[in-house]
């Protein structure tokens, strides 16, 4: 029981590393390997709406 609970604590210790660090989209992208880019300027919330579905037969 010992052994699943320090597996257990390692495992989630290591995930919590996973993506980092995280980037705006516009930052300089040099010597960044495995970094997140996100958007942190909310530049893409010009994109935000209601999409409809519109189905187009096949021929």
């Amino acid at each position: 029981m010992k052994k699943i609970l320090l597996y257990t604590l390692f495992i989630s210790s290591l995930a919590g590393y996973a993506q980092s660090p995280v980037l705006s989209l516009y930052e300089d992208r040099k010597n960044t390997e495995g970094a997140y880019y996100k958007d942190l300027d909310n530049d893409l919330n010009y994109y935000v709406g209601t999409w409809e579905y519109v189905m187009v037969p096949l021929h």
